[in-house]
C-alpha cells in the first residue's frame, strides 16, 4: 500500500495518515461535538490552543461550529455526518476514506451535502476514497472513478470514460442503464462494423480488437442515445409502456422478441401509447460492438 511516495504497508494503521469517515458516523455519544473532534488531536498530544484552533477551523469548515456543545443524539443525521466528516479533517491527513458516507441520509440531504464534499476537497486539496454503490453519486464526486467487481478492478477512469466507453461488459451494465442486443458481425471496414441484430443490420463505430466476420457479438448503446425520428441505423419498433420519471420518460420498446429501453423528455413523448409503432434511430458512434460471453 503506497501513500505518494511512501509505502505503509508495515504502518500500523493508527500510524498511517489516514482518516475515515463512516456510513454510521461512529461518534463516541457520552463527548460533545467539540470533544469528538478533538479526540484525535488530544490523542496525539497536540497543544491546547493548536487543538481549540484547529477545532473550530475544522467545525467551521462543516458548518457546525453552532452545535459545538451539543452530543450526537441531539443532532440530525446530517449534522452527525458533518462532525464526523470535521474530526477526519482536523488531523490533517494525506487521505480520507469516506466509506458509504451518505447512504442514510434522504436524497436531499445527500444531494446538498455531495456539493459541499466536493466543494470541500478541493479547498482542502486532500485526496478523498470514496465508496458507494450509487453511480449518479460517484459521477457527482469524482476526478476518477474505479469500478470493481467480486474484489477485481474492472476498470479506472473519468466519469466520462467510463460511460461513453466502457472497457467491459460490467462496466458498461452497472454504469448507467444499457440495452444490450445479440447479433453476428458481417465485417468490419475503416472503422465501421456491420451488424445483424433484431433491429436489422446496424452500423456501428465503437468496435473492440480481434473481432473478425461471423463472429458472436453484442451491440451496446445508452436508453438517451436512441432517437425517435428517422436517421442512422433506423429500425420500427412497438411501444410496450412509458415510465414517468419527471424531466425524463423511460420507453420500453418491443423489438421482434427483445426488449430495448429508450429515454426522452417527458414534454416530447408525452402522446405516446402502449401498443404504438414509433420510428428509432442511434448514430453508429453511440454503438458498441463486444465479444459475446
Amino acid at each position: 500500500v503506497w501513500l505518494g511516495s511512501q509505502d505503509v504497508t508495515q504502518v500500523p494503521p493508527h500510524k498511517r495518515p489516514v482518516n475515515t469517515v463512516f456510513q454510521s458516523y461512529a461518534l463516541f455519544p457520552h463527548l460533545t461535538v467539540r470533544d469528538n473532534v478533538s479526540f484525535g488531536l488530544r490523542m496525539k498530544g497536540t497543544p491546547l490552543d493548536e487543538t481549540e484552533k484547529r477545532v473550530t477551523a475544522a467545525l467551521e469548515l462543516v458548518h457546525v461550529v453552532d452545535f459545538a456543545k451539543r452530543y450526537p443524539n441531539e443532532l440530525s443525521g446530517g449534522q452527525q455526518q458533518r462532525v464526523a466528516l470535521a474530526r477526519a479533517i482536523v488531523n490533517e491527513p494525506s487521505v480520507v476514506l469516506l466509506d458509504e458516507p451518505l447512504a442514510a441520509l434522504d436524497r436531499n440531504l445527500r444531494q446538498d451535502l455531495q456539493t459541499e464534499l466536493r466543494e470541500l476537497q478541493r479547498r482542502l486539496g486532500i485526496t478523498f476514497i470514496f465508496v458507494t454503490h450509487d453511480q449518479d453519486e460517484a459521477f457527482a464526486l469524482s476526478d476518477r472513478i474505479a469500478v470493481f467487481n467480486k474484489g477485481l478492478l474492472e476498470q479506472l477512469g473519468t466519469a466520462q470514460e467510463l460511460y461513453q466507453t466502457p472497457s467491459t461488459p460490467f462496466s458498461s451494465s452497472f454504469v448507467g442503464d444499457t440495452n444490450a442486443l445479440p447479433g453476428r458481425l458481417v465485417e468490419v471496414a475503416e472503422g465501421i462494423a456491420l451488424v445483424d441484430t433484431a433491429l436489422g443490420q446496424v452500423r456501428a463505430s465503437v468496435v473492440t480488437s480481434g473481432l473478425i466476420a461471423g463472429a458472436q457479438v453484442h451491440v451496446l448503446f445508452r436508453p438517451e442515445d436512441i432517437l425517435l425520428q428517422s436517421g442512422a441505423n433506423q429500425f420500427t419498433a412497438q411501444v410496450e409502456f412509458t415510465r414517468f420519471g419527471g424531466p425524463h420518460t423511460t420507453i420500453r420498446l418491443k423489438v421482434g422478441s427483445g426488449v430495448i429501453d429508450a429515454l426522452a423528455r417527458s414534454s416530447e413523448v408525452a402522446h405516446l401509447v402502449a401498443g404504438e409503432a414509433v420510428t428509432c434511430s442511434i448514430r453508429p458512434a453511440a454503438i458498441t460492438v463486444r465479444a459475446s460471453g
